[in-house]
């Protein structure tokens, strides 16, 4: 029995060789788009972070500052103990990965 000459099936797996190439490295391509995407969110989203505590422990100092030295308010002290000290340590205690990189 015979199926086919030797070089018919060369050109056939050169051909295939071809098209399996191409497919492979567009999937090799949008895997890295997806991870490139995936990681300027996560970038992003921790610059986010990072800015909101740094804005609660500005204006938790801010406010301790006028508790101390401006006005006698209670409403102030609650306020600079919230916003200075409370929300920076709940957000550091509750998602540390959020504001620290954890590579694999």
């Amino acid at each position: 029995m015979k199926i086919g000459k030797a070089n018919d099936f060369y050109l056939y797996g050169i051909f295939c060789g071809e098209l399996l190439y191409h497919k492979l490295i567009q999937m090799i391509n949008s895997s890295r788009m997806n991870f490139i995407k995936e990681r300027k969110t996560t970038i992003f989203l921790r610059l986010f972070f990072l800015y909101l505590i740094f804005i609660s422990i500005s204006v938790g100092s801010n406010a301790v500052f006028n508790y101390l030295f401006v006005e006698n308010s209670k409403t102030i002290g609650v306020i600079s103990l919230l916003f200075g000290f409370l929300l920076p340590i709940i957000i550091l205690f509750l998602k540390p990965s959020i504001l620290v990189d954890i590579e694999d």
